[in-house]
């Protein structure tokens, strides 16, 4: 009866490690996903600006520079 116990124990202690191992590789996903999204609205909000200067540019060459 002590080896059912035990290997019931050592069952229930490798499920439990088991279940914590993919947690954590669920939460390490999310944050690598949750990093890639930042750095991608970083880019996108850096693309608005310089797009933004052109355009402004444009418009001052437009307006002072019409030949």
């Amino acid at each position: 009866m002590n080896k059912v116990v035990k290997a019931e124990n050592e069952k229930i202690a490798a499920i439990d490690f088991a279940t914590a191992t993919e947690t954590a590789a669920d939460g390490q996903k999310r944050a690598e996903i949750k990093k890639a999204e930042g750095i991608k609205q970083a880019r996108i909000l850096e693309a608005e600006g310089e797009s933004e200067a052109i355009r402004l540019v444009n418009e001052a060459a437009d307006k002072y520079f019409c030949g």
